[in-house]
């Protein structure tokens, strides 16, 4: 509820003042915004005829390479 959100807005204020707090609906189209930007750069650069690839980990990580 209501008085969660407070409290975990207020630990997370306290471990980093700096930090942007916003509602989730605001940081998923922040998301969606993002992924489509990168998509529009990564497109033509990735794939077997890319010059660059895209590696994905087993924990999630990802790391671009031009090898």
């Amino acid at each position: 509820g209501p008085t969660t959100y407070t409290t975990v807005m207020s630990a997370v204020k306290k471990l980093n003042p700096n930090a942007d707090i916003t509602r989730s609906s605001h940081a998923l189209l922040m998301n969606i915004s993002a992924a489509k930007g990168l998509q529009s750069v990564l497109r033509s650069n990735l794939g077997p005829k890319g010059t660059m690839k895209m590696l994905v980990g087993g924990a999630g990580d990802i790391k671009l390479t031009k090898d």
